[in-house]
């Protein structure tokens, strides 16, 4: 019995310890997207555009360790221009260290 006890301390021990926190991941940056004025040059409603997107910032030097979109304007569209903001942002997981490099192409 004792056995198993040491046996089942050791796996919680090691499951904790391989636990990284958040913070280990790098931060997280969002990006107002827009209907078409993206640096990336893809429209947001192309196939693979999140591909695409996460591509562009590898070739800025960013290294995205998740890439997400979500809506956060369930109203639709209020304007057709090319600036105006499509009601969805673009979330990032990046290393802290790319941040200022996110900075420059539009991401806060």
């Amino acid at each position: 019995m004792n056995k198993y006890r040491t046996l089942s301390f050791l796996l919680v021990v090691m499951l904790f310890a391989c636990k990284k926190d958040d913070n280990s991941l790098g931060i997280v940056m969002i990006f107002e997207e827009t209907q078409c004025a993206n640096p990336w040059e893809v429209l947001p409603n192309s196939n693979d555009y999140l591909l695409n997107v996460h591509e562009y910032l590898n070739t800025e030097g960013i290294e995205v360790y998740s890439i997400s979109i979500e809506t956060t304007d369930s109203n639709g569209i209020h304007c057709d221009a090319c600036t105006c903001f499509s009601g969805r942002i673009i979330k990032i997981r990046i290393p802290e260290t790319d941040k200022e490099k996110a900075e420059t192409v539009g991401f806060f």
